[in-house]
């Protein structure tokens, strides 16, 4: 029973967030922020226009329990909470840049009692200063030769209005922690991602990123992730995160022409790849490139594709009746 309510609860802080983006909340009256303190959501926030946006809506949701966060700027919590995502008996929300873009990063939620969730203030995962987490979070449970536990991955976007950095590496890309201790997150790595640039040279800082997705190579076995990124018309980038103290820029060359990639979902059964006006299929001239790196597509696997690196296919099997 613990589990139905578990995953009721993170369902009902997913509706939260969703809804947060797209319309008001059912249950809230008009022009109301909050359904109660620390919910962390406002109304207006959404991407683009009022349009094409699904209605709200709460059916076959219950809500369960509710836990309010904490932001340590001390500026209150509209629109505080951008994402979640969870592993075990904990949930991770992801800090947004509002109300005020201060110490962002992500709160770490205990819910092994679903019905009384509370957050672990001491475990808040902190960004850098002048960045925020947004979109598009994930746990990853990794098991190799450089690590063994519970990866917590966030993006980071700069704060509206942010100083020039006086650091290098002190904005975008991704942040890599192990939560292998929830209570006590480690951080493993900081603003890694793309820091080419169109000359072909270097830049000091990593391109902001929207969102982020990794799964392991079901050929291979080394762990990737694919990074969303907002400044190049190439815009999704893919890391070699297998050690994840240490990741690898390995591809930054796919592009999606049709829109700005606005979030990134990975099946096994395919890849798709959410656009604003719909689901946007890779052509066929990019299979065998994203099949050599574990992304799964429809068409079968041949050797021609990545004869190198692919082991052969295995026997088909008869379809499911």
């Amino acid at each position: 029973m613990k589990t139905k309510y578990r995953v009721a609860f993170l369902a009902m802080l997913a509706v939260l967030v969703m809804t947060a983006q797209a319309a008001a909340h059912p249950d809230h009256g008009v022009g109301s922020k909050e359904m109660f303190p620390g919910e962390g959501v406002v109304v207006g926030d959404q991407h683009g226009l009022t349009e094409g946006h699904l209605p709200a809506v709460s059916q076959g949701v219950k809500l369960v329990g509710k836990a309010e966060v904490t932001n340590p700027s001390g500026a209150g919590n509209d629109g505080r909470v951008a994402d979640v995502s969870a592993y075990g008996n904990y949930a991770f929300l992801t800090a947004f840049r509002e109300p005020t873009c201060e110490r962002a990063g992500a709160h770490v939620i205990d819910i092994s009692d679903p019905k009384n969730p509370f957050e672990v203030t001491s475990a808040f995962m902190e960004t850098t200063p002048f960045n925020y987490a947004g979109e598009g979070s994930q746990t990853l449970r990794l098991k190799n030769e450089f690590f063994d536990g519970v990866l917590f991955i966030h993006q980071n976007e700069t704060c509206p209005g942010a100083p020039a950095p006086t650091e290098p590496r002190t904005r975008g890309g991704i942040n890599i922690w192990d939560i292998t201790d929830p209570e006590h997150p480690e951080l493993l790595v900081k603003h890694a991602g793309d820091f080419t640039n169109p000359a072909g040279g270097m830049d000091q800082q990593a391109n902001q990123t929207h969102s982020v997705f990794a799964w392991t190579n079901q050929f291979d076995g080394r762990t990737y992730a694919v990074l969303v990124d907002d400044e190049e018309f190439t815009d999704l980038d893919i890391m070699d995160i297998t050690d994840p103290r240490n990741p690898v820029l390995v591809n930054d060359t796919l592009d999606h022409a049709l829109a700005e990639v606005m979030d990134l979902v990975l099946r096994k059964a395919d890849q798709l790849v959410g656009l604003p006006a719909g689901v946007h299929r890779p052509a066929r001239s990019d299979v065998a490139r994203d099949r050599a790196l574990g992304m799964s597509h429809r068409r079968p696997l041949t050797r021609d594709m990545c004869p190198d690196r692919c082991p052969a296919p295995a026997p088909a099997s008869a379809p499911a009746p």
